[in-house]
């Protein structure tokens, strides 16, 4: 009870003009901007398979789930993929899939990396948190409860920032691959 009175007291302290924000706030790091849907339909999964991964890699995808441990099903004729890309590279990839079939690309889905709003918000935390505890390090010193719980926010936004810069170019492709008739409807 003493610690965390200790700690509510620091704080108030640490960071006066913010108490209304939410300062224990996980911010999600996801490592990319943006997360594709592509669905492909094939005359012959296992013939287009190697091929279709070829391209992919080719044109600078690298999966993200090995393929044996990927939603696969000889029966249906059905196989899904993962691969992580730079949006160029992503959009040059998916051109390139026409060439096995039809293709139906569904609209982007946004992440929270690519929300502005969040970006300037962990700025400002970070920018006031940092600001706070240098001109406190003396009252932190003597709580070190509240001093490591302030190096914490700090790490998480700190890391939070990073992912943000990071996965601004970066894209998830989920690709859903079909065959026109499935082996077990011929």
């Amino acid at each position: 009870m003493k610690t965390a009175l200790r700690l509510f007291a620091a704080l108030l302290v640490l960071a006066p003009a913010a108490r209304a924000g939410a300062w224990l706030k996980q911010y999600p790091l996801e490592g990319y901007s943006e997360i594709w849907h592509v669905r492909l339909k094939v005359k012959d999964l296992d013939r287009a398979m190697p091929d279709l991964i070829k391209t992919l890699e080719t044109h600078g995808g690298e999966s993200t789930i090995p393929l044996k441990n990927t939603v696969a099903s000889k029966l249906h004729g059905y196989q899904q993929l993962s691969f992580k890309f730079s949006k160029r590279a992503a959009e040059r990839a998916v051109r390139r899939l026409k060439k096995f079939g039809s293709l139906d690309n569904q609209p982007a889905t946004p992440t929270s990396a690519a929300d502005a709003a969040a970006g300037a918000e962990i700025e400002d935390k970070l920018k006031k948190l940092e600001a706070d505890a240098a001109a406190n390090r003396d009252a932190l010193a003597k709580m070190p409860a509240v001093s490591a719980a302030a190096a914490e926010l700090i790490e998480h936004l700190s890391a939070a920032k990073k992912n943000r810069a990071d996965a601004k170019d970066r894209v998830l492709v989920n690709f859903e691959i079909s065959e026109e008739a499935a082996p077990a409807t011929r």
